[in-house]
């Protein structure tokens, strides 16, 4: 269970207690991978950890910027309905000693806490959901949980896979080889074994934005993200008629006019009936004020750099989460949307 939910303001809330530090909220976040903490929430030997060295986050469309150095941590995940701490894992996590904003202010205390969960082929190390495992009782040893998790509008389950009847429609991804973690920095004092597991390639989604008699239709990798409420749209240069979106930002973000049709579909795999071959579907007009999924905003983003975490893809942010629950069994390489209104 969540400890706060809302999806149009600031998502889902959670709170977790990182190398023995006390329990501190994150947002989950589909859209990125690896968790986030300030060096002042963390636990004071996390220093003790596998460090490999600088690293940073930067989260569009608010361009936030968070600086400091990943170590592999314990990681306790924290009930709201108890209170307790339900299951461990171990992460990799981005301590933070330096945050610039969009507007480019600097302070070194990062309040915020940050659990990217995504599903874009990254190392099982940086999901803290996929290496999750219930603590044994008296004496017993743990019962490691399945890699996979579905999220509702009001609770994560951890562990729960695939299985037919479970009314989820699903597409099958592929494998990829997960990419290796950075270079271990100096001789951790207390070791960690790093989690190993299969990484798996983003399913696909077919968007067609259409205005004044033009349409273009995009073929891109699909992402859920519910660390946004916006839509992002990041393909090459041109691809997207320059009348469909307003005057671009220094950052390069260009947010679409009013009156733009667009449509979304995500195939499915063999598990979607013959009469329904997407696991996504709906459409929506810019501008509009349709109601949900439709997002916030549509914002052309500049184009992809076709490196882990940026390649061609349409981001749909959290809103189609009002009507489906989101499946990702890496366990299985599923990811599914189920239907709920």
């Amino acid at each position: 269970q969540y400890d706060k939910a809302s999806i149009d303001d600031g998502g889902f809330q959670v709170k977790a207690a990182v190398a023995g530090g006390s329990p501190h909220p994150f947002q989950l976040d589909t859209g990125s991978s690896g968790m986030a903490i300030g060096v002042n929430y963390v636990g004071s030997d996390y220093k003790n950890y596998p460090c490999f060295g600088p690293g940073q986050f930067k989260y569009n469309p608010s361009e936030n910027l968070l600086q400091g150095d990943w170590y592999l941590l314990p990681v306790s995940l924290i009930s709201a309905a108890s209170g307790n701490p339900t299951a461990d894992s171990v992460c990799m996590v981005l301590v933070v000693t330096s945050v610039t904003d969009g507007d480019g202010n600097v302070t070194n205390d990062y309040k915020g806490g940050m659990m990217g969960v995504s599903a874009k082929g990254e190392n099982i190390a940086y999901n803290v959901l996929l290496n999750a495992s219930l603590p044994g009782q008296n004496g017993a040893a743990a019962t490691q949980l399945a890699s996979a998790y579905a999220l509702t509008k009001t609770a994560c389950t951890i562990g729960q896979t695939h299985v037919a009847g479970d009314g989820y429609d699903v597409v099958n991804l592929q494998p990829v080889t997960p990419p290796a973690l950075p270079a271990l920095v100096g001789v951790p004092t207390t070791n960690l074994s790093t989690p190993i597991g299969p990484a798996w390639s983003m399913p696909s989604v077919v968007a067609t934005f259409s205005s004044g008699g033009v349409a273009q239709a995009v073929t891109a990798a699909f992402e859920m993200d519910t660390g946004i409420d916006s839509m992002l749209v990041v393909v090459p240069s041109g691809t997207i008629p320059a009348s469909f979106v307003g005057t671009p930002a220094t950052s390069g973000q260009a947010t679409f006019v009013d009156g733009v049709l667009v449509t979304v579909t995500v195939p499915g795999s063999l598990a979607v009936t013959a009469l329904k071959q997407w696991i996504l579907n709906y459409s929506f007009t810019t501008g509009s004020g349709a109601a949900d999924p439709a997002p916030s905003c549509v914002i052309l983003m500049p184009p992809p750099t076709n490196t882990v975490g940026d390649m061609v893809r349409v981001n749909v942010g959290i809103h189609p989460l009002i009507k489906h629950n989101y499946l990702y069994d890496a366990q299985n390489g599923v990811i599914g949307m189920q239907l709920i209104s």
